[in-house]
């Protein structure tokens, strides 16, 4: 280990036995649980799975839930009545992918861990958080605990393109290869900061992006919409295309909602072009050094390629600057293809597909310009319930986008205020992520139990 994990490690233990000894750990777990990288572990050896940070915060998050389990029960008001229904779709959920898993526990050793994740990771963060049922001071004080720790990573992520400085690199404390991904792209270092890859990168920012605003219409607060150019500039130096077209479709979405409202109307044309104004002078200033101008110019020229156009990327390149390099015209394309992987692995194990861990074992194959192919990645988050766990894992997930969805109908449905049309849009966001990234359980699992509380407290 060296100075810095020390360091940090030191100020992790201090915070976990401050909010644990003032019943508040949930606040500091949250952000943990959703920012804190897999290669920031403990390992004992190379024949043992490493010991993440992570999940030591898990184990002191389940702890922390049964020494306080009476306080916070007597506190709560969840009934046995009151979710049942949402015990039902929860319980298809781990059950059937559960059982996706089962099949291959005996040829492989992927679905073993895939099972122990999904209930020590999943189903044991929902339970501990019915268990502490935030009050609505407290769902506004966790969802600020998401944005605040997000926003310091749009920072950093954005330092990190221009400086090609990656200070989480020092959080690297283990031997073994990690998802650490990082390479540059038209002269800038492609933002990463803990997530591991520049679309896991992006995707954190588009997911959050939604309860950015949500903050700025609860709160009434302006320090929420100077956050929100932070977070589309920390995703276009990310890299990612597709996030940068998920968060315009998603500026779609959110400005139609706003221009309907002819209370709202006149605040978000202000802070619209407040908010355009920055962004453009802040890239036109950027833009006197060559290679940002190659940056920003190559980057508007990618995205109009995805829309049928064809510039070269790689042209006005500054010397000594790399080009756009792999990937720079097929990056639907790409992705696209990867859905051939569903009727490979159906053609193979229709109900169970071939199994968690399948394209780190080179089984899944790809159609590309006419010919399959081995792959080692899956990008897609459908193709990976398909290809890892076949119909019945990709049930358990229908059972559950459903379940969000009714969730999110019905909180429109009590509440039609610009905050829940605001929050809503999380789903979509979600949607949206898993078309250029695997799933991301944790977001998942958080965002819908947050939709829950919403509800909850609606309908109170």
């Amino acid at each position: 280990m060296n100075l810095f994990s020390i360091i940090f490690s030191i100020i992790i233990i201090v915070l976990t036995i401050y909010f644990f000894a003032k019943g508040q750990f949930i606040y500091f777990f949250i952000p943990c649980m959703l920012f804190l990288p897999e290669y920031y572990a403990i390992e004992f050896s190379a024949s043992l799975p490493l010991v993440t940070v992570s999940r030591l915060l898990y184990l002191v998050f389940y702890i922390f839930v049964f020494v306080n389990r009476r306080n916070i029960s007597a506190h709560s008001k969840l009934s046995i009545h009151s979710i049942t229904k949402e015990c039902l779709f929860f319980a298809g959920y781990f059950l059937l992918r559960i059982i996706s898993n089962i099949y291959y526990i005996t040829t492989y050793s992927q679905p073993i861990k895939t099972i122990f994740l999904i209930i020590f990771e999943q189903l044991g963060l929902i339970i501990g958080l019915y268990l502490v049922d935030p009050a609505k001071r407290d769902f506004i004080k966790i969802i600020k605990c998401i944005v605040w720790p997000a926003t310091i990573l749009f920072f950093i992520g954005i330092n990190e393109s221009f400086s090609y400085f990656r200070p989480f690199d020092y959080l690297y404390t283990v031997s073994r290869d990690i998802l650490n991904d990082h390479y540059i792209r038209l002269g800038l270092l492609r933002a990463t900061t803990t997530m591991g890859l520049p679309g896991f990168f992006g995707n954190m920012c588009v997911l959050v992006f939604p309860l950015i605003l949500f903050l700025y219409h609860v709160t009434k607060k302006l320090i929420y919409v100077c956050i929100s150019p932070l977070n589309i500039l920390a995703i276009i130096h990310s890299g990612s295309r597709s996030d940068m077209i998920f968060i315009a479709f998603i500026i779609i979405l959110y400005s139609i909602v706003r221009l309907f409202d002819k209370s709202e109307r006149k605040s978000f044309i202000k802070h619209f072009l407040c908010i355009s104004n920055f962004l453009l002078l802040f890239i036109l200033l950027m833009c006197q050094t060559p290679r940002i101008k190659y940056y920003y110019e190559g980057t508007a020229k990618s995205l109009l390629n995805e829309a049928g156009f064809n510039y070269d990327l790689n042209e006005d390149s500054p010397d000594s600057t790399v080009g756009y390099g792999g990937n720079s015209t097929g990056g639907v394309l790409s992705r696209s293809s990867q859905f051939s992987g569903i009727g490979y692995a159906l053609s193979k194990n229709p109900l169970f597909g071939l199994g968690s861990g399948a394209q780190m074992r080179k089984e899944v194959m790809y159609k590309w310009q006419g010919h399959w192919y081995n792959y080692s990645t899956i990008d897609v988050g459908l193709v990976e319930i398909f290809v890892s766990e076949g119909i019945i894992g990709f049930l358990a997930y229908c059972i559950l986008i459903f379940f969000w969805f009714f969730i999110m109908l019905k909180c429109l449905k009590v509440s039609k205020t610009t905050s829940t049309y605001t929050f809503s849009l999380i789903l979509p966001s979600y949607l949206l992520c898993t078309l250029s990234t695997i799933n991301m359980p944790s977001f998942l699992m958080l965002y819908i139990y947050l939709s829950l509380v919403l509800l909850k407290q609606l309908k109170e």
